[in-house]
């Protein structure tokens, strides 16, 4: 009798957990309205990353994909396809047993005007920006690029194509491979030891549609509100920075920019106080996103009200709760709340997150003590998150590159001149190390603010010293001469990350800014020198010297 218990419990809790899942079924068109080819469909939980997803499925000849996901968890859905951006969908449901079926439409890629300067990548350069090749412009519009390989086929991507940065698949290939980042590569098979690239703008899929991507739930209310709050979120956040970036190029400072997140905010608002509860803590947490772009008047009490510590949606905005928490508590009362729940979040991701902000801000603040605590628990228990490497690295109190600390020996040729530059020649200066690309956005994306600390700032004891890690000087020169002149110190650092001076610097990413005193001590680095904290850093030091 007891054999025969023990054997139905075991029969059904397998039955329960078996017939318990979440099924989505979805349906994928292409932005003329056809059948989607050579896409895929991929899954990541809410705190996890979606270019590692858990599982990632092709979509078949027929549009269509299933995917069968343990309930208990929020994901995140991401459709891609070639020719096409890539777009996320969020799957939240507290049900155990259901199916949600979507239909999907995705953008096609949108391209810039002039394609002269577009360049090629691939499997003969590992796909490196920095090496990007220039096509050749024929009499009949195409562009040509020709590689020598002894492999039966080589990969390509086209860089300077797509509007928004992203190294993307060409218009001639025998087929599709997906590269793990939301993008295509190109397979072209050799002929005698060699490819032809060719890139033809007419082969393009140009489709202008201002409602594309889209998605429905034709079965699923909850989810179709779910979604419709994601879009219309994500629609203003792309108008904010779009007007950012406007006021940016015409001003060539962020000083005096304002936008109008009133509409949104009321907007989301309304959600929050809809009747079901889903809807009103995703409506919250879209809501976090308008305060961190600068949504005045703001209902935080409703926010930490709808969004405890603990839930599990502050996986997909990890980096502000603490702030959200400091600005509706204050700091003491935010960090006790916090400290109170903080065994009660199940996301590991986002344990690592409010430690890292906690890290960081300590650091900033000259706190090294506490700076240095956070470091040894990130260390021993948090290695294994890959979104906070960057944070622990900073915190690392072995650091050579840190406050207080020397900047170490260096002496660099000046770009076009025989003269060189040193630590010991910049002696009784504050000066600004810059390590830049013209190849890397965030750095281009910092010329705004570089210039404008330089002329607030060019009069007192202060210069930069930028430092490119461009292929190729010209790149530099004809950046300087057509779109920002940078009228500073310049040097051209040979193979990059590579070099010695690089590892000395502690240069793992760009842009890297180090502000050196006039004794040779660093003052600052790294997040206290980028944006608007430029100015403020500088100010810092340098007011007593206007």
């Amino acid at each position: 009798m007891f054999k025969t218990t023990l054997t139905l419990l075991f029969f059904f809790a397998f039955i329960q957990t078996a017939w318990t899942n979440i099924t989505i079924k979805g349906h994928v068109e292409n932005a003329e309205g056809k059948t989607i080819t050579n896409a895929h469909a991929h899954v990541a939980t809410l705190d996890g990353d979606i270019y590692k997803p858990l599982v990632s499925s092709e979509i078949d000849s027929k549009g269509n994909f299933i995917f069968k996901l343990d309930p208990g968890n929020y994901y995140n859905l991401y459709v891609t396809a070639a020719d096409h951006i890539g777009y996320t969908v969020p799957i939240i449901t507290d049900k155990k047993n259901v199916t949600i079926d979507l239909n999907m439409q995705l953008k096609a890629n949108q391209y810039v005007d002039d394609f002269d300067n577009v360049k090629v990548v691939g499997d003969w350069n590992n796909f490196k920006m920095a090496t990007a090749s220039d096509l050749t412009k024929q009499e009949n519009g195409t562009y040509t690029y020709e590689v020598e390989s002894d492999k039966d086929e080589v990969a390509y991507q086209l860089f300077g194509l797509d509007v928004n940065g992203h190294t993307i698949n060409g218009t001639n290939q025998d087929r599709f491979e997906y590269d793990g980042g939301g993008d295509y590569q190109s397979i072209l098979r050799t002929k005698d030891g060699k490819a032809i690239i060719v890139f033809d703008p007419a082969k393009l899929m140009i489709v202008k549609n201002d409602n594309l991507p889209s998605v429905e739930f034709p079965n699923n209310k909850e989810m179709a509100e779910i979604a419709e709050i994601y879009q219309k979120s994500e629609l203003e956040t792309a108008k904010y920075y779009s007007a950012r970036s406007a006021y940016y190029s015409q001003h060539k400072s962020l000083e005096g920019f304002s936008f109008d997140l009133s509409i949104p905010g009321q907007y989301l608002q309304e959600k929050m106080n809809s009747s079901n509860p889903t809807i009103q803590r995703f409506a919250a947490i879209k809501y976090v996103n308008l305060i961190d772009l600068g949504l005045e008047k703001a209902n935080l009490e409703k926010v930490i009200k709808l969004l405890p510590v603990s839930d599990p949606l502050w996986s997909s905005e990890a980096y502000s709760l603490r702030n959200i928490y400091k600005k509706a508590l204050g700091p003491d009362r935010a960090d006790q709340q916090i400290t109170k729940d903080f065994d009660k979040i199940k996301s590991k991701s986002v344990r690592a997150k409010i430690l890292a902000m906690q890290g960081i801000e300590a650091k900033e603040n000259d706190n090294m003590k506490k700076a240095t605590e956070i470091y040894k628990i990130l260390a021993a228990e948090y290695s294994d998150q890959n979104d906070i490497k960057w944070y622990v690295e900073q915190l690392n109190p072995d650091r050579s590159i840190a406050k207080g600390k020397p900047v170490p020996d260096f002496a660099v040729k000046l770009l076009h001149s025989d003269d060189v530059i040193s630590k010991e020649s910049l002696l009784g200066k504050y000066y600004l190390i810059d390590f830049w690309a013209v190849w890397c956005g965030p750095c281009r994306a910092e010329m705004p603010n570089l210039h404008e600390a330089y002329n607030d700032f060019k009069n007192t004891n202060f210069t930069i010293l930028s430092l490119s890690f461009d292929p190729k000087v010209d790149a530099v020169d004809k950046y300087r001469k057509e779109t920002w002149a940078m009228p500073w110190n310049h040097s051209f650092v040979e193979n990059g990350f590579r070099n010695d001076l690089s590892k000395r610097f502690e240069v793992n990413g760009i842009p890297k800014p180090i502000l050196v005193n006039p004794e040779g001590i660093i003052v600052a680095t790294e997040t206290e020198l980028r944006g608007e904290n430029l100015k403020k850093t500088l100010k810092k030091y340098l007011d007593n010297s206007l």
